[in-house]
């Protein structure tokens, strides 16, 4: 598993770092600014892609879980 975050997102680091390694000890967090990120994308299987989910341009929860019924009632009044 790796995670991606955008360097300049406030603690964004911090959460992917935190999160990747609780699910992988394995697991690492690289800026999308590190040289070598495609490669580096390519060898996993799974990517953590937390800017474009803390941003909202992403809504993985499930249709029955209370934060997708959140995301989607703010994306109306936008």
């Amino acid at each position: 598993m790796i995670g991606a975050y955008f360097s300049g997102t406030g603690n964004t680091k911090h959460c992917v770092e935190q999160f990747v390694a609780q699910c992988d000890n394995n697991s690492t967090a690289v800026s999308i600014e590190t040289p070598g990120l495609k490669e580096a994308l390519a060898g996993h299987n799974m990517i953590i892609y937390a800017y474009m989910q803390s941003i909202g341009m992403v809504n993985d929860h499930t249709t029955d879980c209370f934060v997708f019924q959140q995301i989607s009632q703010k994306k109306r009044h936008i």
